[in-house]
Order: structure tokens, then C-alpha cells, then sequence
């Protein structure tokens, strides 16, 4: 009866917006993940298979769900992939302290980086708006506001194209979520792949001079450090793939808040760098997979991408 179940869930896509087939998918990921720890690593950590029970929950409330209306099947489908994407987070640091710390891959990184730049990029930018304190701090700040703003992005990019959509199409916007949780699981894949700690650790003796915030950039820096559970989440950059992702999603959907979006795309960009978080290859490299999740969720989740244009609506 289960089997049926989850053969349904995955066949009636367009009732629960995916939530099914991302609720499967999720489960694959994380026994995929508990077995890298048991062979590669030689540890067995049963707190990776949790999502699995939680995906089956997801599995049991399923109808109840799809009858409460599209508005509460999005807002599940957003609650399922915040769980989802957090938890494999932290469990992808997990799998770093299980191995005994990975090896590092800086070195790489940092010599290309060398190799364009002469110098870190975050110091770089440091020089360039050390010429006045105001203007330096109201940059560091903007940037650091930007960075924050990522953790919400791909929520707005869902809801704007929810809103988009009329309301016999709304079962397109699975696609959009679909291709959240694909992009962050690939991430994540590279992220134990190819473990990079970042700037701020490998190359923090070249770093002599605090970061010129204002008292509430400075708060919001130490945040961002105290809530910092995962260090080897540099390469590819999550804050500039995700939100390249939901700006890529607006462009398509020809949404009008695409050019502000942008804005903090770029702002998150520079902060990547400035902030001494990441490595330049590391937002590159960040580009390619996010447009490449794209075109698989086109596989994963089958739906036209629908674009409101002046002369009216019509599909990609």
C-alpha cells in the first residue's frame, strides 16, 4: 500500500506542486549521504536518515494537504524544502567532522586567485574604499545586508511566480521549488567533494584589519559567524548559485522585480569576496550549476515556464 502510495505522490505531480516527488528525492539524497559516511568515512551517523521519517510524514498528509488549497500546498512545499535544505546544512558539516576534517582544497583556490589578482580580492576591494571611512562603511554594510537578504530570496522567487501565475496554472510554480532543492542538494554533493574553508581561515594572516563596519553591520557580521555550522560550505558559493538561480527564474518569467533583484545579486556577489568568505572560482564556478539545476528541473518536475509579456502570457 506504501509503495502505491509514493507511486501516486510521485505520478499526480501537479496536485501537491512536487512535494511528493521532492519528499522521494530527499529520501534518496540522504541515504546516498548516510552511505558515504558508513563506506568512505567508516562512521555511522543515523541522524543523516532523519529527513527520511519527515518526508514520510510529508507522504502521510499528503491529501489533507492538496484539499487546504494552493496557497497552503506552497507554503508546505516551502516548509518541506526550509527543513530539507537546513538539516542537509548541517549534516553535510557532520559528514566533515566524521571523516576527521576532510582535506582541504584552498591551496587551489587561492592560487588562482593569486594568478588574477596578485593579492586577495577582499583586500583589493579593502584598498579601493579605504579612501573614506563613511563611504567604505556604507558599502561593508550594503553588502553584508545583501548577504543576509539570500536566506529569503528563494522563498520571494516562489511566492512572486505563485502570484504570476492565474490560478489554473499554479502547479507550474512546483517547478521553481523542485529546482531549489536540486540545486542545493548538487551543491552540497561538491561541497564534501571538494572541501573549501574559505579566505577568512586559510589566508586569515593576511587579514590585519577589521572589516570597516558601522555597529550594526559589525552585529550582523557576528551573526552570520556565530550561526556558522559548516566549514567546508565554500566551493561552489550557495550564496551566489541560489541567488543567481532566483534572478536567473525571474528573467525567464519576465517578472517585473527582476532589476532589484539583480541589484542584490550583485550585492551578494561583492560580499562573497569582500566579506573574505569565499574565493573568486568559487561564485564562478557557482553560475554553471545553477543553470544547469535549470534545465534538470525541467526533467525532475515536467512544466512550461510561464511569462507574462505586454502582449500577454505565453511559455519557455
Amino acid at each position: 500500500m506504501f509503495e502505491i502510495s509514493i507511486q501516486k505522490a510521485w505520478e499526480e505531480r501537479l496536485k501537491d506542486f512536487g512535494l511528493g516527488r521532492m519528499a522521494l528525492f530527499i529520501c534518496i539524497f540522504n541515504v546516498f549521504l548516510f552511505f558515504i559516511g558508513g563506506f568512505y568515512f567508516q562512521k555511522i551517523n543515523l541522524y543523516i536518515l532523519l529527513p527520511i521519517p519527515v518526508s514520510f510524514a510529508f507522504y502521510a498528509y499528503r491529501q489533507k494537504i492538496i484539499e487546504k488549497g494552493h496557497a497552503f500546498i506552497l507554503i508546505m512545499n516551502a516548509v518541506f524544502m526550509n527543513v530539507a535544505i537546513s538539516y542537509n546544512y548541517y549534516m553535510i558539516g557532520e559528514l566533515d567532522r566524521m571523516a576527521g576534517f576532510l582535506k582541504r582544497y584552498d591551496e587551489v583556490m587561492w592560487k588562482f586567485d593569486l594568478w588574477i589578482f596578485k593579492m586577495p580580492p577582499a583586500l583589493l576591494i579593502e584598498n579601493v574604499f579605504q579612501v573614506t571611512k563613511i563611504y567604505s562603511s556604507f558599502f561593508y554594510d550594503s553588502i553584508i545586508i545583501c548577504y543576509l537578504l539570500y536566506y529569503a530570496l528563494p522563498y520571494v522567487g516562489g511566492i512572486l511566480y505563485y502570484l504570476q501565475l492565474p490560478r489554473h496554472l499554479k502547479y507550474r510554480v512546483g517547478r521553481f521549488c523542485s529546482n531549489i532543492i536540486l540545486y542545493y542538494s548538487m551543491n552540497y554533493t561538491l561541497y564534501f567533494t571538494i572541501p573549501v574553508s574559505g579566505p577568512q581561515y586559510y589566508l586569515r594572516e593576511m587579514f590585519v584589519n577589521d572589516l570597516p563596519f558601522s555597529r550594526m553591520g559589525q552585529w550582523l557580521y557576528d551573526l552570520i559567524k556565530a550561526g556558522q555550522l559548516n566549514y567546508i560550505d565554500c566551493f561552489p558559493s550557495g550564496h551566489v548559485g541560489a541567488t543567481f538561480l532566483v534572478t536567473f527564474w525571474l528573467y525567464k518569467i519576465n517578472h517585473q522585480q527582476r532589476f532589484l533583484v539583480t541589484l542584490i545579486l550583485i550585492g551578494v556577489i561583492f560580499a562573497t569576496i569582500a566579506l573574505r568568505y569565499h574565493y573568486v572560482v568559487d561564485a564562478l564556478a557557482s553560475i554553471p550549476l545553477a543553470i544547469f539545476s535549470y534545465y534538470l528541473s525541467g526533467l525532475f518536475y515536467p512544466a512550461p515556464v510561464d511569462v507574462v509579456s505586454l502582449r500577454g502570457p505565453h511559455e519557455r
